[in-house]
């Protein structure tokens, strides 16, 4: 499991342990006070971008914070990385979010050898 970002960063946190391109990586935000997690308030919720257009962005069904996603990334991207934010509002009501910069690593190559008669 990824450990909690903080959310009240406006450059993205390098970082990400990384996908490989044409599976998943699971990310998670956690909203902060003073450096200490809390709860968000009633009537917040998260909301999640990235940057990469052929990435998909999943809820993880299991967290019903829905603080936790699951990035796919298809096996045709040709990006090297991409940026998640999540967005929520805070106890103040203030629009806070953190983004997280995560390397896209190449598939594992699975050779194999082809023996054939020629003659």
């Amino acid at each position: 499991m990824l450990a909690h970002k903080t959310l009240n960063r406006s450059v993205p946190r390098p970082g990400g342990n990384g996908i490989a391109i044409g599976g998943q990586g699971t990310i998670q935000a956690q909203l902060n006070n003073n450096g200490v997690p809390i709860s968000l308030p009633s009537g917040s919720s998260w909301q999640w971008s990235d940057d990469d257009v052929q990435s998909q962005i999943t809820l993880d069904p299991t967290d019903p914070t829905g603080g936790t996603i699951f990035i796919t990334v298809p096996a045709n991207d040709t990006s090297t990385s991409l940026t998640v934010t999540a967005s929520t509002t805070d106890p103040n009501g203030a629009a806070v979010s953190g983004s997280l910069v995560v390397p896209l690593t190449p598939g594992v190559n699975m050779f194999t050898v082809v023996v054939t008669q020629i003659a």
